[in-house]
């Protein structure tokens, strides 16, 4: 199991769907696990495809997210996402 995990790999939505799911699947319990290229701002991800692609993809798995992890946030200002497994 690992401590940390960073997903910053393709930034198509499915694979970033794919890469969070494993992710999830090795990090331990109170591990923290980070998105790059995340900004929810709608100016940043109009002028920015890869930044909407992993908005869009954690939007699609908030069901799974909100069960795998205690908290998430947006560190503002970056581009980072940053949750705490249960």
């Amino acid at each position: 199991f690992f401590d940390t995990v960073l997903i910053d790999g393709s930034h198509k939505k499915t694979r970033v769907i794919s890469d969070t799911k494993k992710a999830l699947k090795v990090l331990r319990s109170g591990g923290i696990i980070l998105w790059h290229d995340f900004c929810p701002y709608e100016l940043v991800r109009s002028k920015n495809p890869h930044v909407d692609e992993v908005c869009a993809s954690i939007e699609e798995m908030l069901p799974i997210l909100n069960s795998e992890l205690t908290k998430f946030a947006w560190i503002d200002p970056s581009w980072l996402l940053v949750g705490i497994k249960k």
